[in-house]
């Protein structure tokens, strides 16, 4: 076996639009999409591994693909978590002059006759690539079920502090603050962009601290525009650390459309993973060489990862070794939180 040339020339992560129509009559579902293309066993096969969503639960998918010889043959196994299951398809067809790729496969629908499925994948310009699944009834007649998108995914960026961050900080809580009420008890500032002087990604975080996670919340920060991709969210558990795993849960948010890009955590009041950005933070406000080394770590991994998806599961125990120092300056000054910073 071998890997179609078209298809290795996409190796890399891509980021799209995935669009699902289960009837023609019905409307169609959309949701964002990613993609990872790479070459595997030296090079003789090439696999696509996707994620979706469905009626906001995450969704994934995966086809691994090989070329027969220098002929037009191509042979590839389908999985998704919501299309297939708990099943495989195994799919055949071919290569267009274009590079194009069009295989076919069958699955059962008792107590009828078995119902085709066709994959074809479309490697289009240099930062596009296309992925499109027909439906195909006993009579033959093929109708479009799945089409998804994608442009090339920017590697992770970290850019130099920009002394706007505080002032677009303030600009977008402000907002916060006077739709959710009481409902904030504090509107901190947090991540690399809270800490003067921090190279970072050009993304403000911003952490909401609240007595629970219930619906009254989640109503209020639906109607100011924010959106939440999935349920609770659960931070990354620091080695030693002991503690329930509720000690980590968090909901997570995007901003509103046309707002600057942001990562809004809601986390619970007393909660570890309530205090661990806080005292991150001023742990690195109050030693700015342990800022600097923490920069160049980022810059480091930013521009050698390999699999730029990676790069939090990378960075996170590096960043939990700067913690367990912050709690032990926290322990010897006696360190107290300061007032909410919106």
């Amino acid at each position: 076996m071998s890997v179609p040339a078209s298809l290795l020339q996409k190796v890399g992560y891509w980021v799209g639009r995935n669009r699902l129509w289960l009837s023609p009559n019905e409307p169609v579902r959309e949701s964002e999409t990613t993609a990872f293309v790479a070459s595997i066993a030296q090079g003789k096969f090439i696999t696509l591994q996707y994620t979706w969503t469905y009626e906001d639960q995450p969704q994934d998918g995966f086809l691994v693909i090989g070329q027969e010889g220098r002929s037009n043959l191509v042979k590839a196994v389908w999985i998704d978590s919501w299309h297939m299951g708990n099943q495989s398809m195994q799919c055949q067809g071919s290569l267009d002059p274009q590079g194009s790729l069009s295989v076919l496969g069958s699955y059962a629908a008792p107590p009828g006759p078995d119902w085709g499925w066709r994959i074809i994948i479309d490697p289009g310009e240099d930062n596009t690539l296309r992925i499109v699944m027909m439906n195909i009834s006993p009579e033959g007649k093929e109708e479009l079920a799945v089409e998804a998108n994608y442009q090339t995914k920017p590697m992770v960026e970290i850019v130099p502090y920009k002394n706007s961050w505080p002032s677009e900080f303030r600009a977008i809580t402000a907002s916060l603050r006077q739709g959710l009420g009481e409902l904030a008890l504090r509107i901190d500032h947090i991540g690399s962009t809270s800490v003067p002087g921090l190279a970072a990604k050009d993304v403000i975080d911003i952490q909401i601290t609240v007595a629970e996670l219930d619906h009254q919340l989640l109503s209020a920060m639906l109607a100011l525009g924010y959106s939440q991709p999935h349920g609770i969210w659960r931070d990354h558990h620091p080695a030693h650390m002991e503690g329930p795993e509720t000690e980590w849960e968090k909901w997570f948010f995007k901003p509103p459309a046309g707002q600057r890009r942001t990562n809004t955590h809601v986390r619970v009041q007393g909660r570890a993973n309530q205090r661990y950005p806080l005292l991150f933070r001023d742990y690195l406000r109050a030693h700015p060489a342990t800022a600097e080394s923490y920069a160049e770590l980022k810059r480091c991994l930013a521009q050698n990862l390999a699999d730029p998806l990676t790069y939090p599961d990378v960075k996170d125990p590096a960043v939990d070794l700067i913690y367990h120092a912050a709690e032990e300056w926290a322990a010897a000054t006696r360190w107290q939180l300061g007032p909410s910073d919106a």
